[in-house]
């Protein structure tokens, strides 16, 4: 059995690629059944819902996302966005990653991590720690093929919030180029783009492992 998981998948893009996902095994989080930012209950919920499956290989969308209030240096509103946007999927991935299976994960990392963020100081901060942990995971998980997705700006009730604080839209996208690069991603058995920062228009049967870091080129 192959088992998909996403994260974030009651809203927004999330629920796109649940339902463009539909034909597969699924096991779907949102924060209508976890708290995200609660990441020890996110772990053994995750370990729940895996124990006792037969499973040969573990995908992982991870989707989960808050973008907080449009404040600069709010401490513990950027405290409770890390916890849910960073910890708490990086609670998914370890629980996953205990069953030792190979696994291949989409973790999706935009707004912030490409670009500076700064009406939403807090949500950049924990897009830029979404990249770096997908560049360190790569290194250090055996059998995992990992990639930080940027989806671009999707209609979604997030980009209402984002520009109505003003924020400056840099990518248009629509929300079935993110359901296809997912489900192109781990229908793959490519280990090439592990560890890179893509962004959803990039053809992934051409790019090289070095195409793009922390920043997009240019």
């Amino acid at each position: 059995m192959i088992v998909t998981i996403i994260t974030g998948a009651s809203r927004g893009i999330g629920k796109a690629i649940t339902e463009g996902l539909s034909d597969f095994e699924l096991i779907l989080y949102s924060r209508n059944k976890v708290d995200f930012e609660d990441y020890s209950k996110v772990y053994y919920q995750v370990k729940t819902d895996l124990f006792g499956r037969e499973i040969e290989q573990i995908n992982l969308v991870l989707c989960a996302s808050q973008i907080g209030t449009a404040n600069t240096l709010g401490l513990y509103e950027m405290d409770r966005i890390y916890r849910s946007n960073v910890l708490g999927n990086l609670a998914v991935v370890k629980a996953a990653s205990e069953y030792g299976v190979p696994m291949r994960i989409v973790w999706l990392a935009g707004g912030g991590a490409a670009f500076p963020l700064p009406e939403f100081t807090g949500y950049a901060l924990s897009k830029v720690a979404t990249v770096r942990a997908v560049e360190n995971l790569s290194l250090t998980l055996k059998d995992t093929t990992i990639v930080a997705l940027a989806p671009g700006a999707v209609d979604t009730d997030m980009l209402k919030k984002t520009i109505a604080a003003g924020c400056k839209i840099r990518t248009y996208t629509d929300v079935k180029e993110s359901v296809d690069f997912v489900r192109k991603f781990i229908l793959s058995d490519s280990t090439k783009l592990n560890g890179c920062f893509l962004h959803v228009r990039d053809d992934i049967d051409a790019v090289g492992k070095d195409i793009f870091k922390l920043r997009r080129v240019q």
